[in-house]
């Protein structure tokens, strides 16, 4: 599922009834559009444009909750290829969200200018 994407993409886990997530989507869902599509249990979105993101619960996308090694919920994690990764757990507030995608961004300007296509 993420091998496909471009190298530097933002994940949430997060689980059903979990309060911390319920405080933390609706901040998530708001911000993510700014900086790029937003996918939402499901393959992410590639559209060549912004840092791709993609909400997933944890109790389904368990594999893949296994691979990154998703402790807590929600987490959110800045994926970047071919190693590396900022991870940040809990209920975090909008100016967290957005350096988070603020440091997405920068890394994938360092990939495009490294000539990753």
């Amino acid at each position: 599922m993420l091998h496909q994407l471009p190298p530097v993409v933002v994940v949430v886990f997060h689980m059903d009834g979990c309060p911390a997530c319920e405080a933390f989507l609706p901040k998530f869902r708001a911000i993510a559009p700014q900086y790029g599509p937003l996918s939402e249990n499901g393959p992410m979105a590639v559209t060549g444009r912004g840092v791709p993101s993609g909400i997933y619960d944890a109790n389904k996308f368990d594999p893949l909750a296994e691979r990154f090694d998703i402790r807590a919920t929600p987490t959110t994690l800045v994926l970047r290829r071919p190693y590396g990764q900022l991870r940040e757990e809990g209920d975090l507030d909008e100016r967290t969200i957005h350096r988070m995608f603020q440091s997405a961004a920068y890394q994938l300007q360092l990939a495009a200018a490294s000539g990753w296509r």
